[in-house]
């Protein structure tokens, strides 16, 4: 419970903070090695080309509710990722990527969260329904704050275009993330009050779905459809988060 709570007062911000110090501690020696030695292999100078070790996400997000609950939610979702680049050989266009990334998504609606009990059963049900028509409020959102583990297959068309570096024009990264969702909380603001509702019942910590990459050049266009749902199956209604948008990668 006690470090539940930790987790729930880190920030996504404090976490971009916190994930490159915490990768640099693998190194031998924290002062002399950088983030991108640990993205290396150990003691590797030569050997295959990597890429896009990094990749930054900006997204539009929204959900797709099997019930038409409440109308119009999206948002958007910022998205921090580091990979190990792996080729399957040295001029090979494929390559493995396994990474390490943090995220967070805030999806605007007009709903709130509430649990109920099923007369079937007598088990905890979440709903989400629509706020009065009446009620006078300027934000309403959910905010998940995320811990990924990511990997993408990835294809590339690669081009020489001088003797020592490679240039790659066309990329195709197909993939599958799973993310803890260590923070979680609904905010809303009206015209008398400001507050936070932690913890949404029976919201599903550990969530997976499928991801894609497609670029060109530098900027990439990134999918992601959510495969576990927003919320436990069979205790809470039916939601699956999707998001789009571009991504930056390099290095």
């Amino acid at each position: 419970m006690g470090c539940a709570k930790t987790l729930n007062t880190f920030s996504f911000f404090q976490l971009l903070v916190v994930l490159p110090l915490a990768l640099s501690s693998f190194s031998n020696n924290i002062l002399a090695q950088s983030i991108l030695d640990y993205l290396s292999p150990a003691g590797a100078i030569e050997g295959p080309e990597k890429f896009d070790r990094i990749a930054i996400d900006i997204n539009w997000t929204s959900w797709i509710q099997e019930t038409k609950s409440v109308s119009n939610p999206n948002g958007y979702e910022l998205n921090f990722q580091l990979f190990k680049d792996i080729p399957l050989h040295d001029k090979s266009n494929f390559a493995i990527a396994i990474g390490l990334g943090i995220r967070t998504n805030h999806v605007y609606h007009d709903g709130q969260f509430t649990k109920t009990i099923l007369t079937t059963d007598n088990s905890e049900f979440t709903v989400l329904n629509r706020l009065p028509p009446n009620y006078d409020y300027s934000t309403n959102k959910l905010v998940c704050n995320f811990i990924d583990l990511p990997i993408e297959f990835r294809f590339r068309t690669i081009t020489k275009t001088d003797g020592s570096e490679s240039k790659y024009k066309f990329r195709l990264y197909p993939g599958f993330r799973i993310g803890y969702c260590y923070s979680n909380y609904t905010k809303r603001k009206d015209q008398s009050v400001k507050y936070k509702l932690y913890n949404i019942p029976n919201l599903q910590r550990i969530q997976y779905g499928t991801t894609v990459r497609v670029a060109f050049e530098k900027i990439a266009f990134n999918a992601y459809y959510n495969l576990s749902g927003l919320l436990k199956r069979n205790k809470g209604v039916n939601i699956a988060a999707i998001s789009a948008g571009i991504t930056w990668m390099g290095l």
